[in-house]
């Protein structure tokens, strides 16, 4: 038993050291692969070499901060190449020896120390390529941008020197402007040329700006010089001999301050012009705009006067003629609401409101006489008394729309009065025949509610007849109450005409019942249920209901046969 534990443990322990073998056979296989993909990836760095980009920049002849920049980069370069591989081939030499002597775990660890180094290098030997690009492109750069300058600068010289009349006085500051931009130029064209590209650079936006200022001086300069110099001069002096001569011709201004204004507007101009001189173009742009804004106002103040007069002259007689004529129409209103206030109540203040027509007529009247006063005298302003007879003629039409509206409300007094009296006669006679198809009929009587209505509307119309007969009359009032009572009698006059009707058919066709009386209880009952509503309620509807129901029963048709016959007795 014993023998058989000590050969089963004995096979266990053979078979753990093979497995462990194994382990570490295929751990020693992958570190060497490892190294030796290493070592692949440090040929590639080599294979990168930047020989050529560096001996490429050197035929530049850099100098200055570039110089300086290129040596930092060339002594990056050369502790990649002569230290930095060389360590890590001598590492990768050290890890072959451990993988030999069976130390994989240190091997393992210098083999991805030595990986990551290796990475780490490409990456900067990119940057270096990137860095060692940009000095070509430098180079160039420069040169192109040195080429565009000088000819720039050619250009506008030449431009002040051909062309100084358009500039003025300011011709001289652009002239410094350009000199000290040539230096600048020059000291541009010696970092370049000496290869100092790095300080270059640094000129560029500071060289761009200032040819834009040039460009946008010699660009505006011309059309504010030419403005200050020769346009605002020649207006003004327009101005001026316009207005005088104006002034001889009698024409008038409001609030004439020609004369200040354009002494003003002169010293403005002078101001203008050593503000251009000194090339603060933001400022004269703001002085130009003002004096331009004032010479057009002066303009058009000037343009309204002659244009307002043609129109004042023409407008005259035309508002003369619709003055008097506002007020003859004024005057004959008066008179015909005088005339119908004896007889009518006016309510709607058409008398006061035609005072105050001839009230505000009258002050039309006094500012035309004091227009015609200045123009007599020569002292008017046209543009004033324009202004006027223009409110004068918008006024007067309202006035006259006014004067129109109260004639055409008045003029139908005596047109209502007479329909008014019409329909006051109608509603006595419609009162009368109501009473007479009533008692026609010798009903057993009507309802108390029926009557009291009769009575009401009985004593309206006869009050009604009272107001149209008193010597003066409100006709608002007086249709006021016709429209009232109007309403109550078409109302009355069916009520009327519902109980004559219903009285009538029920009549009709209680007779018509005895024929069936004696046979049909129902009908019996029905007709003396009905003859109770027809001859002690006087509720007639009730009636004709309760008869017409017990009939159509029998003879059904019989209530719509017997109002057929009925409606062409009324209707012959």
């Amino acid at each position: 038993m014993s023998n058989h534990i000590l050969t089963l443990a004995l096979i266990i322990i053979i078979i753990i050291l093979a497995v462990l073998g194994l382990v570490f056979y295929i751990s020693r296989y992958n570190v060497q692969k490892n190294i030796k993909k290493t070592e692949e990836k440090l040929n590639s760095v080599s294979d990168n070499s930047l020989e050529n980009d560096f001996n490429n920049i050197k035929k530049i002849h850099l100098n200055g901060e570039s110089l300086k920049q290129f040596k930092e980069y060339s002594k990056e370069y050369n502790v990649i190449c002569d230290v930095e591989v060389l360590g890590i081939k001598d590492s990768l030499s050290k890890a072959k020896s451990f993988v030999h002597s069976f130390k994989i775990l240190a091997a393992n660890n210098l083999q991805k120390r030595n990986f990551a180094q290796i990475e780490s290098i490409n990456k900067r030997l990119q940057v270096l390529k990137i860095e060692l690009k940009d000095f070509e492109k430098l180079n160039e750069k420069h040169s192109k941008d040195l080429k565009e300058f000088n000819k720039s600068f050619k250009q506008y010289n030449k431009k002040i020197l051909n062309e100084n009349y358009l500039y003025g006085d300011s011709a001289t500051k652009i002239e410094d402007n350009l000199s000290s931009l040539d230096k600048e130029i020059n000291k541009f064209s010696k970092l370049v040329h000496s290869g100092d590209h790095t300080s270059a650079e640094k000129m560029i936006n500071s060289l761009n700006d200032r040819f834009k200022k040039i460009k946008y001086l010699m660009e505006n300069i011309p059309n504010l010089y030419k403005s200050l110099n020769k346009v605002f001069p020649k207006q003004l002096s327009e101005i001026k001999a316009g207005h005088k001569k104006m002034i001889e011709e009698s024409y008038r201004f409001s609030d004439d301050n020609f004369e200040v204004l354009i002494a003003k507007l002169e010293s403005k101009v002078n101001e203008s012009l050593d503000l251009l001189k000194e090339l603060k173009v933001g400022d004269v742009v703001s002085y130009n705009n003002i004096i331009s804004d004032n010479i057009d106002s002066m303009y058009e103040e000037m343009e309204k006067e002659i244009l307002a007069k043609k129109k004042v002259m023409k407008n005259m007689k035309i508002v003369h003629d619709f003055i008097f004529h506002a007020q003859k129409q004024n005057n004959a209103l008066m008179l015909e609401l005088e005339q119908l206030s004896k007889n009518y109540t006016l309510n709607h203040d058409e008398i006061k409101n035609t005072k105050s027509f001839g009230n505000a007529i009258n002050k039309i009247y006094g500012i035309y006489k004091k227009d015609y006063q200045l123009l007599k005298s020569g002292e008017a302003v046209y543009s004033e008394i324009l202004n006027n007879q223009q409110n004068a003629k918008s006024n007067l039409s309202k006035i006259e729309k006014e004067q129109r509206d109260i004639n055409a409300s008045v003029s139908d007094l005596n047109d209502e009065e007479i329909k008014a009296r019409e329909s006051v006669q109608q509603f006595e006679l419609d009162l009368l025949n109501m009473q007479r198809q009533i008692d026609k009929l010798n009903l057993p009587g009507v309802s108390k509610e029926y009557l009291e209505n009769y009575e009401a509307l009985y004593k309206r119309v006869k009050s009604l007849s009272k107001d149209i007969n008193q010597d003066k009359i409100s006709m608002d009032f007086i249709n006021k109450k016709l429209s009232l009572v109007s309403d109550d009698m078409q109302k009355m006059l069916s009520t009327t005409q519902s109980i004559v009707d219903n009285a009538v058919l029920s009549e009709r066709l209680m007779q018509y019942s005895n024929h069936y009386k004696n046979n049909n209880e129902n009908i019996s009952e029905a007709c003396e249920q009905a003859k109770n509503y027809f001859d002690k309620t006087y509720e007639y509807d009730k009636s004709l209901q309760t008869i017409a129901a017990a009939l159509e029963k029998v003879e059904p048709g019989l209530l719509k046969q017997i109002q057929s016959e009925y409606d062409k007795e009324k209707n012959n």
